[in-house]
């Protein structure tokens, strides 16, 4: 299967001068300030206030559809998954940053004790900004952005077989409402049939996932065992209605 969306890598996404343009750190100018204007859109994150263009934005999703100048809108996202948004929005794509990953921390951003003893490259961050991706898609409503953070989780644990561990599972799993979770529920119930590595049936962590998730372990004891249909990336993209 051929991949549908090209991945992040070192090189795609916005570098971090233009990221500065956009990102601040101040309160909303003041009413009369010729900063705010009807093209622009306020959103603030844990640490900073975005600058938008807001007919891009518009584009991308409604929810942040904002009529009041000089409003602002408040992302329920950390600094870095909105980060995602905007790199995907101005250029198809975001950065690999390789930073390193803790699946135990519902959030993107990287803690600064995790740093301190790691000065290389993870290769999980590809897998977790995607997932956050689809969570922050799917909040947004915004389905371009969520049909590529999905297409890379598709693309890395079923057509690559990347080993897909309870803590992944469970990260993915935060809203049982949203696509991702879906297509995690699947992938699970399609892996654990199979003769492979992808998943490690003796993890004791599963039982941790299941208790925590009822709807994937109740369809789980249902298709468990019955004839597997391979997976179609289309059933797992964001519906709007």
């Amino acid at each position: 299967m051929a991949v549908p969306h090209p991945m992040p890598s070192a090189t795609t996404g916005l570098l971090e001068d233009a990221l500065k343009y956009f990102r601040g750190f101040e309160d909303l100018p003041v009413d009369g300030n010729e900063d705010i204007n009807s093209s622009t859109v306020f959103v603030r994150t844990d640490s900073f206030l975005w600058t938008l263009p807001r007919k891009l934005v518009a584009e991308h999703t409604k929810v942040f559809n904002i009529k009041a100048l000089g409003e602002y809108v408040v992302c329920e996202r950390d600094d870095l998954t909105f980060q995602l948004f905007i790199e995907f929005m101005f250029t198809g794509s975001w950065k690999d940053q390789g930073l390193k990953v803790n699946w135990e921390r519902q959030s993107l951003q990287t803690h600064p004790s995790d740093e301190a003893v790691y000065n290389g490259y993870d290769p999980a961050w590809k897998s977790q900004a995607a997932i956050s991706a689809c969570f922050h898609g799917a909040s947004l409503r915004a389905k371009r952005f969520h049909d590529y953070a999905i297409a890379q989780v598709f693309h890395i644990f079923y057509t690559q077989g990347a080993s897909l561990t309870p803590s992944i599972a469970i990260y993915a799993c935060e809203r049982d409402d949203f696509p991702i979770s879906d297509l995690m529920y699947d992938m699970i119930i399609h892996r654990w049939c199979q003769d492979n590595d992808a998943i490690d049936s003796y993890d004791e962590g599963w039982l941790k996932f299941f208790n925590a998730n009822p709807t994937c372990r109740d369809r789980f004891l249902l298709e468990v065992g019955k004839p597997l249909c391979d997976l179609a990336l289309t059933d797992y993209y964001l519906e709007i209605e």
